[in-house]
């Protein structure tokens, strides 16, 4: 049997497309392939400045720290 679906989900590809963008501390800036977001997830370093889907706990860590 052939597999007809690439196999695209491995340690150092993207799990989503399209991919979902991040949140970064200022002194992390600018991002490179292997940096971390706040919430723990890996980044690849693509600038997604402009990503109409931003990660929630990202977001959710970021609030909770501009409120202190």
């Amino acid at each position: 049997m052939t597999n007809t679906k690439p196999d695209t989900i491995t340690d150092s590809t993207v799990g989503q497309w399209p991919p979902q963008a991040h949140l970064i501390r200022p002194e992390d800036r600018p991002a490179k392939e292997g940096t971390r977001a706040l919430c723990g997830a890996k980044l690849m370093g693509i600038d997604l400045e402009h990503a109409k889907d931003v990660c929630m706990e990202c977001r959710k860590i970021a609030e909770q720290e501009l409120s202190q």
